[in-house]
């Protein structure tokens, strides 16, 4: 989970514009989104917002990012 990538030109005014409704745009929309479809806790989310966050498997499982962990390839073919 990161935070995502913004490249923008323009006049100062402009690019702040853009940075400022794509602020908002990840604190309310995609946090909202994230924490509905999730088990991850709103702290937690917060705390690893700024941030490059990676998970096992497990804890992918236990925040509900995902709905099972595959260990045999078998099962999916």
């Amino acid at each position: 989970m990161h935070e995502g990538s913004l490249f923008t030109a323009g006049s100062v005014g402009s690019v702040q514009d853009t940075v400022d409704f794509n602020q908002r745009y990840k604190e309310e929309v995609i946090r909202a989104h994230v924490l509905k479809h999730s088990k991850m806790a709103p702290k937690e989310y917060d705390a690893t917002l700024r941030r490059e966050y990676y998970m096992l498997p497990e804890d992918a499982l236990k925040h509900g990012f995902i709905d099972e962990v595959i260990t045999d390839i078998n099962a999916i073919l």
